[in-house]
């Protein structure tokens, strides 16, 4: 291993200050895993793969489930490679629904806010998409909603709603759409993107239940659990569900991807179990938000311009100059950059990164030379 490679990721933990990833994890105990091949092929409901780790898979989907109040009697799930695959999942299972009745008049909504992710699965699903306007925090705007809907009346639509968005944390309000789609008569599908907020939601003043709320969710597994492998909870009611029995692995064809990631299902169950269940789930979230808070006043009694949503562990400040944003890690949007409080968030993280907007406020330059570190080459395989 080139020892450039690891102090490049030592070295820029210490500055990744705005991107969702917790990074509080040791899971070298686990070392073991990487000696065997593990391929979660098929659904991990019925156990059936004897090179799988479906058990873990099961008990993490399971997990979620019940977090939004939900049940494998009544809903299924898988872990995903990613968000985003679980999110096409979603639109996927929705686009065949909806097209049972008139393909051509299927089409995607999503706030202006909504993940980027979102243009992709239009392209690769081949469906419109139209963005609904937003106030400059993230709220989709009602007005615009209404119009957008009675503009396409007599159409089908995939609702891609948005819980928690990157840059604020904004909720669209499904409510809200189901009130004005349900007053045009339009016919549609609810799939929840809540990749960072879901594994907290259920803690906030948003109860939300699958099934009922929206029909289907991807919740990342990486950012506020923490996991060195990318990784997505896919939720969905198990109506949209069409089985498709393939002989030769004697399971059943229900998600995306083929083989999958084993590894992801076993580092989720230890980290779920290792911050201690639904109880330790919750701690860990208002113990986040009291720090967002904290922060929060810190940077208005510092003359800096910043704000959240209550149930935000993200904490937004007017955006930040490119130039102290070499330094540290963190992502900015239009008018602002985003600050996300985990527990790698300490304070004398944030004293460093407000010290450097005052001091380059007022004297037009940077504090000191540190920067983020990005690849560089390895030797060559030829």
């Amino acid at each position: 291993m080139n020892r450039d490679f690891i102090e490049r990721l030592s070295h820029n933990s210490k500055l990744y200050i705005g991107y969702p990833p917790a990074t509080d994890f040791k899971y070298d105990y686990l070392s073991d895993v990487l000696n065997y091949s593990i391929n979660n092929l098929g659904n991990p409901e019925n156990l059936s793969n004897a090179f799988s780790s479906h058990e873990y898979e099961k008990e993490v989907i399971h997990f979620f489930l019940k977090l939004y109040k939900s049940s494998y009697h009544e809903s299924w799930g898988y872990i995903s490679h990613c968000g985003t695959e679980a999110a096409l999942n979603g639109c996927w299972l929705g686009r065949n629904y909806l097209s049972d009745s008139n393909r051509s008049n299927c089409i995607i909504l999503a706030s202006e806010y909504a993940h980027y992710c979102i243009d992709k699965i239009a392209n690769i699903l081949n469906l419109p998409l139209i963005r609904i306007k937003t106030d400059e925090k993230g709220n989709i705007i009602e007005d615009a909603l209404s119009t957008t809907l009675n503009l396409n009346k007599g159409k089908s639509v995939i609702f891609f709603a948005t819980l928690g968005s990157t840059i604020t944390s904004s909720i669209d309000h499904i409510d809200l759409f189901k009130k004005h789609a349900d007053a045009f008569n339009i016919k549609y599908y609810i799939h929840a993107d809540a990749a960072f907020d879901g594994s907290f939601l259920p803690f906030t003043k948003y109860q939300l239940k699958l099934g009922y709320d929206f029909d289907s969710i991807n919740i990342s597994g990486h950012k506020f659990i923490g996991s060195p492998i990318p990784s997505g909870i896919f939720l969905v009611n198990k109506k949209y569900l069409k089985n498709r029995e393939i002989e030769y692995v004697k399971n059943n064809d229900l998600t995306i991807a083929g083989s999958r990631n084993g590894i992801s299902p076993i580092l989720l169950y230890e980290g779920i179990r290792n911050i201690g269940g639904y109880n330790g789930l919750k701690e860990r979230y208002i113990k986040c938000l009291n720090n967002a808070n904290e922060i929060l006043q810190y940077a208005i009694e510092n003359n800096i311009n910043a704000w959240k949503n209550d149930h935000a562990i993200t904490v937004v400040f007017d955006r930040v100059d490119d130039e102290i944003m070499k330094k540290w890690h963190a992502p900015s949007y239009k008018r602002y950059t985003t600050i996300t409080v985990l527990p790698k968030t300490n304070f004398n993280m944030i004293k460093e990164f407000i010290n450097d907007i005052t001091f380059y406020k007022n004297y037009k330059k940077t504090r000191d030379n540190t920067i983020t570190y990005y690849p560089s080459k390895v030797s060559s395989l030829l």
